[in-house]
């Protein structure tokens, strides 16, 4: 399989870059959507984006519910504007009402909504997809999105219930696949409810994943084939087949030239 895209990766978190990098290229991946998720790590995602050359980096920049500094809210806010001509998506944004946090302003729910609400207003004034973080709060997720008339918007790494998910797919939006389809229950069962049509295939590098044994690895932009074979199976489809139609759907839904 050739041409692939892995459309999740923190490529400012992963440890020997040039090395995975590699992996990557020799494993047919071609491109990433590198995900901001702070000031700091929005600024990194913009530099290797420049830097980086043997394999093509699209940016996507956001404030993680679970990143939020208070004082960086407006400084972050502003250089995603300033820069919104180099991001192919805002993200990764949204809400997490699970994260064990002593942070207060995390651990606020009103602000994370606040924040949540500001990046879907530039997803609007710019017409750019959003890359949406939904855990534990995939019923809010999904009506804050529809309220502001968000017309692209990807719902990362979905697990939860499936009555919700039917909305989702229902009004146009798109769910990723990621390795957890090799083990999860629940991500498993909201793959199996999507069609093919509305689902993107990540990585979420270098979140840790499990293997059927149970072991452990820490995830790189290849192991998106591990996403696209659990996704194929479960579809009914080839590899390639799979890495086709999910192919085209990023270049759809992320505008890609």
């Amino acid at each position: 399989m050739k041409n692939i895209i892995d459309t999740h990766v923190h490529l400012e978190e992963i440890e020997n870059l040039q090395e995975v990098l590699d992996n990557a290229i020799q494993s047919g991946i071609t491109s990433v959507v590198a995900v901001g998720s702070d000031h700091k790590s929005n600024l990194k995602i913009l530099e290797l984006a420049d830097k980086i050359k043997t394999l093509k980096i699209y940016p996507a920049l956001g404030i993680h519910p679970t990143n939020i500094v208070k004082e960086e809210i407006e400084t972050t806010l502003r250089f995603i504007e300033d820069n919104i001509k180099k991001i192919i998506a805002i993200g990764e944004i949204g809400l997490d009402y699970w994260y064990k946090s002593n942070n207060k302003e995390i651990q606020n729910i009103q602000l994370q909504n606040e924040v949540f609400e500001l990046q879907l207003a530039l997803s609007k004034k710019y017409s750019k997809p959003v890359i949406i973080h939904s855990r534990g709060a995939w019923q809010e997720c999904y009506e804050i999105t529809k309220s502001k008339n968000i017309q692209k918007a990807v719902f990362h790494w979905y697990s939860g219930p499936v009555e919700i998910l039917k909305k989702i797919i229902q009004d146009g939006y798109m769910v990723s696949a990621t390795p957890a389809l090799e083990y999860s229950v629940h991500h498993i069962q909201a793959i199996e409810q999507s069609p093919i049509e509305n689902i993107l295939v990540e990585t979420d590098t270098p979140v840790r994943y499990k293997t059927k044994n149970g072991e452990s690895y820490i995830s790189q932009p290849r192991d998106v084939l591990r996403t696209i074979k659990a996704l194929s199976l479960i579809k009914n489809l080839s590899d390639e087949n799979t890495a086709e139609i999910t192919l085209s759907n990023a270049i759809k839904f992320f505008n890609l030239t």
